[in-house]
C-alpha cells in the first residue's frame, strides 16, 4: 500500500525590501530652474509586482535632518507610514524616507521610464536646487512591499 500525502500550495507572504537612495553635488548656477538632480534605486530580486508608475512611488514629507531649502513635491499621503529610521511601504509601493537633505526643492519619487510605463526593478528620487554654488543633496532610505501571492 502506497500512502500520498498532498499539501496544498501555501501563497508567497508579503516581503518587504528596503535599501538607500541619494546623490550629493553643487548647485551649479546659471542652470535652468536650479538644475534637475536625479538618483535611481533598483529593486533586487524578482523586482516589483507591477511595473512601478510615477504615482507608485512617493516621499514622505518628513525631512528627519531638516536642512535648510528643502520641500517635498509629492508629500501627499501615499500611504508611507514609516521613518527613515523604519522604513514601510504598503503593497506594491515604494515609500522615499529622507534622512537628510539641504538645498533641494521639489523633491519627488518617479519612475524609471517617464509616465505609466514605469518598469518593476527600480525608480528614481529628482529635485533641484534652491541656491547656485552651495551643496545640494539628498540622503534617503526606501522600502517596496511585495504583495503576498
Amino acid at each position: 500500500m502506497i500512502v500520498l500525502s498532498l499539501t496544498p500550495a501555501s501563497a508567497a507572504p508579503a516581503v518587504t525590501i528596503r535599501g538607500v537612495i541619494g546623490l550629493d553635488t553643487e548647485g551649479v548656477a546659471g542652470l535652468t530652474d536650479g538644475g534637475d538632480w536625479g538618483a535611481v534605486a533598483s529593486i533586487g530580486g524578482r523586482g516589483a509586482f507591477t511595473r512601478l508608475s510615477d504615482t507608485d512611488v512617493a516621499v514622505d514629507a518628513v525631512v528627519a535632518g531638516g536642512g535648510t531649502n528643502v520641500t517635498v513635491g509629492d508629500s501627499a499621503d501615499h500611504g508611507c507610514n514609516g521613518t527613515w529610521l523604519t522604513p514601510t511601504a504598503p503593497a506594491d509601493k515604494v515609500c522615499i524616507y529622507i534622512a537628510n537633505a539641504d538645498n533641494a526643492v521639489d523633491i519627488r519619487g518617479v519612475s524609471i521610464s517617464p509616465g505609466p510605463r514605469g518598469t518593476k526593478y527600480g525608480f528614481k528620487i529628482v529635485w533641484s536646487h534652491a541656491v547656485d554654488g552651495e551643496d545640494s543633496f539628498v540622503d534617503a532610505v526606501w522600502a517596496y512591499t511585495r504583495p503576498a501571492t
